[in-house]
């Protein structure tokens, strides 16, 4: 099983300074990171916090995030506080902060406090600073003579009054500057490569790397946020992450740690057009998120409007939908890929971990899906499988380049029946079962696909040729 590794840097893209500081920016300050209000969010109710992710840092938001901007508030208060705090910290000196109000009707804002600690429990306070308020205005926060804000964790307390009904105060932006000239972050060095596929989180698309001497594109798998970049390397070579010249002095450090491929992201098809993805007689309790947002029932037939780069998840219910025949994602009229781990569909919580399969598991799921192109990231974790289970599960994807990897050894009656029959452009499979004697498992599998690929098997298995085996024209590669 090959490992994987995981590159954080903490980078956020250079932006252009806020307008209408409070106190002169320097010449060479810049934007450091932003806290958008602008952005949808999770929550449309004022007295719970929602959780927002932005730029690989979550915060909790005590407030409607779900309205452009934010609102902060409530009814019936008599001087309550309402947190907006984040749980990582930010890894730079901080030298400014600027904050930009909306509007503010029929409400009391007592105070605006902003809190800068060490710890995420704001146990360790560096600074409390009072922040002057008034509506439709940017304020700038800066840290006391001889303090710094450096690798901190931030609070702001809204002290607020209102009456019997919703009122609110708008939060559009907070703006976190730094000094590049004072700055202590320096470039890391080269990491060695292990492992023959690294998965480089928070790089932005302007990043490149150098394996082998070569520099070369990052591949985009983004299943949420923040993105996931992916690079195919051999084992032996190492690879060396090249911010452009723009940044490369403000990357703080490199970290490595093993982590799994895909296992703990749901299902999740990417739009690369606009257009729609369509789901027929989804089972009763199926859900989907829309980009991270909340999980919504299906009904009959489900549609869902995506633009191009719009994320679409799916889930069970828990772990009462063992088996999805009759079931199809069907497709609709935007181009997509797939990927992560499909056994969300089954263990709502604990897929990451869950392997058990029901007959018919995922019988015909994708069934005449003429949109979907890249399923290479599809995870299929089961080893054991149960009849059926993948049965049609591909039929007719006629727009398939790359099939899921297929790891179970031993196969079962029908389990890749017609998997991939009419997948006209499929030309990779890498499939390493070394027992394929299981009744009609193999029956027509890949009847129909490119005249010419590559087919990837364990090496002590032997194939029959043909669409019940490994197609001719195709060249075998030993796993």
């Amino acid at each position: 099983m090959r490992t994987f590794l995981m590159s954080c840097v903490a980078l956020l893209a250079i932006a252009a300074a806020a307008t209408g500081p409070a106190r002169a920016q320097s010449n060479s300050e810049q934007l450091f990171y932003t806290l958008d209000g602008t952005l949808t969010g999770g929550s449309n109710t004022y007295y719970q916090p929602s959780e927002i992710t932005q730029g690989g840092i979550t915060w909790q938001v005590t407030g409607n995030t779900t309205m452009n901007p934010w609102r902060i508030g409530g009814k019936n208060l008599n001087a309550v506080d309402r947190d907006v705090y984040c749980e990582g910290s930010l890894d730079e000196t901080i030298t400014k902060v600027n904050l930009d109000f909306g509007d503010a009707a029929n409400i009391t804002v007592n105070s605006v406090t902003m809190i800068v600690a060490s710890d995420a429990a704001f146990n360790n306070v560096i600074e409390s600073k009072s922040v002057n308020f008034s509506t439709n205005s940017n304020v700038d926060v800066t840290p006391g003579t001889g303090i710094e804000w450096t690798d901190a964790y931030y609070k702001f307390v809204f002290n607020v009054s209102v009456g019997s009904s919703n009122k609110f105060v708008q939060l559009k932006s907070i703006k976190f500057y730094y000094d590049p000239n004072t700055s202590s972050s320096a470039t890391p060095e080269p990491e060695p490569a292990t492992a023959q596929q690294h998965k480089l989180d928070s790089i932005p698309a302007d990043w490149t790397v150098k394996v082998a001497g070569v520099t070369q594109t990052l591949q985009t798998y983004d299943g949420g946020n923040p993105k996931m970049r992916w690079l195919e390397i051999n084992e032996t070579e190492s690879v060396k992450l090249i911010p452009p010249d723009s940044v490369k002095n403000r990357v703080k450090s490199v970290c490595i740690v093993k982590i799994d491929d895909f296992k703990s992201m749901p299902l999740t098809m990417e739009a690369l057009t606009a257009g729609t993805i369509v789901v027929n007689s989804p089972k009763s309790g199926m859900q989907y998120t829309l980009n991270g947002g909340a999980k919504t029932a299906m009904n009959a037939t489900t549609t869902i409007d995506v633009a191009a780069g719009d994320k679409v998840a799916f889930y069970g219910n828990g772990t009462s939908i063992t088996s999805y025949y009759n079931t199809k994602i069907a497709g609709g009229t935007a181009q997509v890929k797939v990927y992560g781990n499909i056994m969300s569909l089954v263990d709502e919580e604990n897929f990451a971990t869950a392997t058990t399969l029901s007959d018919n598991a995922f019988q015909s799921l994708f069934d005449g899906n003429a949109t979907l192109t890249d399923a290479s990231e599809l995870l299929l974790p089961a080893t054991t499988l149960a009849n059926n289970c993948y049965q049609y599960m591909f039929y007719g994807c006629s727009a398939l380049t790359t099939a899921p990897k297929l790891p179970a050894t031993t196969l079962t009656g029908n389990c890749y029946y017609r998997m991939f029959f009419n997948c006209s452009n499929l030309s990779s499979v890498t499939c390493l079962a070394t027992d394929i004697t299981a009744t009609s498992c193999l029956s027509n599998w890949l009847h129909g696909v490119s005249a010419t690929g590559t087919f990837t098997a364990a090496t002590e298995t032997e194939w029959p040729t043909g669409a019940n085996g490994i197609p001719e024209g195709w060249t075998r590669v030993n796993h």
